[in-house]
């Protein structure tokens, strides 16, 4: 996800779940249902966070990447069925290119 306008750096938000595997699909989740409830629930809590320090100049420390990452999982938690939520991760991607 782009860490926010006009700045050059991007963060790689990574998501796991676990769960048994639907014969029907050979899924835990679909990986396209998962993108979709990540973007709707998870990525928005970083996204406002991320610019509104940029605008103010203000630094995002450990703890607040945290608590950031604490109310993701809550908002994702009950988001894939029978899966559950096991893993979550913010990490900078210097490797994205502009």
């Amino acid at each position: 996800m782009p860490a926010g306008e006009g700045l050059s750096i991007f963060l790689e938000l990574s998501v796991e779940v676990a769960g048994e595997v639907e014969p029907a699909t050979g899924f835990v989740v679909n990986v396209a249902d998962i993108e979709r409830e990540v973007r709707e629930f998870a990525v928005p809590v970083f996204a406002e966070r991320i610019r509104r320090d940029f605008r103010r100049a203000q630094h995002i420390g450990f703890f607040a990447v945290a608590e950031l990452l604490k109310s993701a999982w809550n908002r994702l938690t009950d988001k894939f069925g029978p899966a559950q939520l096991s893993k979550l991760s913010l990490k900078l991607n210097p490797f994205r290119k502009v």
